[in-house]
């Protein structure tokens, strides 16, 4: 079995207007909503053994405030495809993960992360910051798609406090 966490990133910060939106970093809301999702997937036995995530400065400080909860992180693949990605980019980046991580996560952005996991999903999912879906699929990744994956879990760092 392998598993799939989307991880929307968390809250990002808007107060430096001048600051282009690849380089914003993440809000107190965000600083704080991360480090919940990172102890709700050790809580769930969701530490990903492998990491993708957008170049973005929010989906990399998502991840640098999330993986001190992990107990063994692996070094995270800085995926440049998945800022700004359309659901089919997100799609061609999880069918090219390694067949040998069996648990993977990544950390992107809307609408992209929200369209797929509806997609995927056959239902409307609406992901708010720091929001994380996961999917199970019994297959090879290159084999992704909403016939072969079946969600299993969903959580925001909302219900969690």
């Amino acid at each position: 079995m392998k598993r799939l966490v989307l991880l929307r990133h968390a809250k990002s910060d808007w107060d430096d207007r001048t600051l282009p939106d690849h380089d914003r970093p993440l809000a107190l809301r965000g600083r704080l909503a991360a480090p919940l999702m990172g102890a709700w997937l050790v809580e769930m036995d969701l530490a990903p053994d492998h990491i993708a995530l957008s170049s973005s400065v929010r989906t990399r400080e998502t991840w640098a405030r999330l993986r001190p909860l992990l107990p063994t992180p692996p070094e995270p693949a800085i995926e440049p495809s998945l800022y700004e990605a359309t659901p089919e980019t997100v799609l061609d980046v999880i069918r090219a993960l390694p067949e040998t991580a069996r648990t993977a996560l990544l950390i992107g952005h809307n609408p992209g992360l929200e369209t797929l996991a509806s997609l995927l999903s056959a239902r409307s999912i609406a992901m708010p910051t720091a929001a994380a879906c996961v999917f199970e699929l019994s297959d090879r990744w290159v084999d992704a798609s909403p016939e072969a994956v079946r969600l299993a879990a969903f959580e925001a760092p909302k219900t969690l406090v």
